[in-house]
């Protein structure tokens, strides 16, 4: 903390706090919620890859409330493996029993998201911050994840489109 010139006793408590609040601070994108909800009423499995530590990833994840709405959740701590390795992307393949072929994942980064899936097999769709003016060579971007839906065959309620 020689950065900010703060005492290592001040650091470790704003370090502790910052662990402890963080989860609950988090909110989804306003769209996420309908569209999981439809693509769980077309019958499609949804899956969860997430890089860091289980207590954080697992704290974001219930304050969400997105447990039930996924048929696996893998936390790169807990699986010893993080994004972009084809091996994690893999793993969730096989907790889903779903065929690489057919399988599509939603990331917002550009070499951890979309390259690791692609590398796995699956197609890649980047979520694009309208921010971010870079160039990435995914099979779909979108900006909300309510675009996901077209993209999928699906209309809101999970109704083929």
């Amino acid at each position: 903390m020689d950065e900010f010139d703060l005492a290592p006793a001040l650091a470790e408590d704003l370090l502790t706090d910052y662990r402890a609040s963080f989860p609950s601070s988090c909110l989804l994108f306003p769209d996420v919620t309908e569209t999981l909800v439809a693509i769980r009423l077309s019958g499609l499995k949804l899956g969860l890859i997430t890089n860091g530590s289980v207590r954080m990833q697992s704290g974001k994840i219930e304050c969400l409330s997105l447990a039930s709405m996924l048929d696996a959740i893998l936390i790169s701590a807990a699986e010893g493996i993080s994004k972009p390795d084809p091996e994690i992307f893999r793993r969730a393949l096989q907790r889903l029993v779903a065929d690489s072929g057919r399988a599509v994942f939603v990331g917002d980064h550009p070499e951890v998201d979309v390259s690791g899936a692609r590398s796995a097999g699956l197609q890649a769709v980047w979520r694009r911050d309208p921010t971010d003016s870079r160039v990435v060579e995914a099979d779909a971007t979108i900006e909300s994840i309510g675009e996901l839906l077209p993209l999928l065959g699906l209309r809101p309620g999970g109704l083929p489109a």
